[in-house]
């Protein structure tokens, strides 16, 4: 799918390193140092917002050699999904709307960077439908998903939620 890219091709074995940078910066520069010791390269989705409050994280991604990937300005539901479990688009989220969150993160980006934004985003909370995907899609974008089924849900930082996995348990699902 050209608007939406979900997987890779399944006759290679790599694997895509993706992170999303949204409010808050928590473990960006240990997961950075950890990319750097590795000398492995990721995408990294980064909100606008996180652009303005992080621009030494920002600059260090890009120097380090990440691609960084649009998350939209201020991370905001797109569809009805966390309501009702259905992909319907919010009322008030328009081509417009989408067009005006992505274009201020990517002049965010370029005034902390100096440097242009990939044309990749990935929407926030996973919600998105063939409509959102057009409108992103005709302002030059490609949607960038995870798998289906192999979010690891990693930002889920309380031990005490139930849906929290250790580092283990994530190597071992996404090894399954």
């Amino acid at each position: 799918d050209t608007a939406n890219l979900a997987r890779g091709p399944l006759n290679e074995r790599e694997v895509f390193l993706t992170f999303d940078g949204g409010s808050t910066a928590n473990v960006t520069a240990a997961i950075l140092d950890i990319l750097k010791r590795e000398g492995v390269h990721a995408t990294v989705f980064l909100t606008g917002e996180y652009i303005q409050r992080y621009p030494g994280l920002t600059r260090r991604i890009v120097a380090e050699g990440h691609l960084v990937g649009n998350h939209t300005y201020s991370h905001p539901h797109l569809t009805t999904y966390s309501f009702n479990a259905r992909q319907r688009t919010l009322a008030g989220v328009t081509q417009e709307f989408l067009k005006g969150q992505l274009q201020r993160t990517r002049d965010a980006f370029a005034l902390v960077t100096g440097k242009t934004m990939s044309r990749l985003w990935r929407a926030p909370f996973g919600e998105f439908n063939a409509q959102i995907l057009s409108w992103a899609q005709a302002e030059g974008y490609r949607h960038v998903c995870w798998t289906p089924h192999l979010d690891t849900l990693d930002w889920v930082a309380s031990q005490a939620d139930p849906l929290f996995k250790t580092p283990q348990q994530i190597l071992q699902g996404l090894m399954r």
